[in-house]
């Protein structure tokens, strides 16, 4: 993955590093220009990288990535894993609230993730091992029978089968935590965008930030959460420009409207001015596969030689 991003209106004397790690002056706006158009912000249905980047900043759960891509503790203090690595025992740090103020409980999560499971969301598969997932998918249970919430900071889950990225796959926005009386008051508003003239309603997660506007198809803008249980970032406030044609926002960086690109095509790079110390390129690996399926049911794919000379 490939940003952009300017350096040279940052203060060095007063610099802190912000979730993502990209050196900001503390306090400031970041204008970020998304690679890819944002329909969800809902952690349930989240499935781009500019979806998933944003709900990543405004939900948490159990666990999350690093920068460096370590799987590190988030909501949970600890967790502990049975001799057969089927059944996981999740201790949550106490004293973490929503953006609401309300605190987080392993209630929550046992509503969250069958909320997932129960609209049979895109990233359901997450907890398709989980003890009664397949009945609740089917519909045929509402609780799913291996998320149990034995008190108020105590998640037990267990899984049909062994499963080792189990734990890796809780980094996902789909295991998130959300507030369950929340959910349930806004129903089908939740989570969605607003219009000009009609304000959307503002979901609660616990993430570093909460969301502050989304006007559909225009911005999408959110601000620090000063009450975060983790370290604090670097920013104040960041403003997502929607569906902006890279071109266009290269010349943007150029002028000083947009401070970071998201996804920039290789091909566009050329395109920068040479300042040095004024424009950055700043590089990230992904996980992520990408692959060509072939049809061996069509012309002249059914000829095992066209395949092979394809391989």
């Amino acid at each position: 993955m490939l940003f952009i991003f300017l350096t040279s209106c940052a203060d060095t004397e007063n610099e802190a590093e912000p979730i993502g790690g990209i050196g900001t002056p503390a306090g400031s706006v970041a204008y970020v220009q998304l690679s890819t158009p944002v329909d969800f912000i809902d952690p349930a249905y989240v499935q781009n990288e500019s979806e998933i980047t944003i709900a990543k900043m405004i939900f948490q759960g159990l666990v999350r990535e690093s920068s460096t891509g370590e799987v590190v503790p988030c909501a949970a203090e600890k967790w502990d894993v049975s001799p057969d690595k089927k059944a996981y025992t999740f201790y949550l740090k106490k004293g973490i609230f929503f953006h609401d103020g309300k605190e987080v409980t392993a209630g929550d999560f046992k509503f969250s993730w069958e909320r997932v499971l129960r609209l049979n969301a895109p990233s359901a598969y997450l907890f398709s091992s989980i003890e009664g997932a397949a009945e609740v998918l089917s519909g045929q249970q509402k609780q799913v029978t291996g998320i149990n919430a034995v008190d108020n900071y105590t998640l037990k889950v267990t899984l049909t089968v062994p499963q080792d990225n189990f734990i890796s796959s809780l980094t996902h926005p789909a295991a998130a935590v959300l507030d369950r009386y929340e959910v349930v008051e806004q129903a089908a508003d939740f989570a969605k965008p607003g219009t000009l003239s009609q304000p959307g309603k503002i979901p609660s997660g616990i993430g570093p930030f909460e969301l502050v506007e989304w006007v559909d198809g225009r911005i999408i803008a959110i601000g620090k959460n000063n009450n975060y249980f983790g370290a604090k970032p670097a920013l104040s406030r960041v403003e997502f420009s929607l569906n902006q044609p890279t071109e266009d926002a290269v010349l943007q960086v150029v002028s000083g409207k947009i401070d970071i690109i998201q996804d920039l095509v290789p091909s566009e790079t050329p395109k920068l001015p040479e300042q040095a110390g004024a424009i950055e390129l700043f590089q990230e690996p992904v996980r992520q596969f990408r692959y060509v399926g072939i049809n061996a049911g069509l012309k002249p794919f059914t000829d095992k030689t066209v395949r092979d000379a394809l391989c």
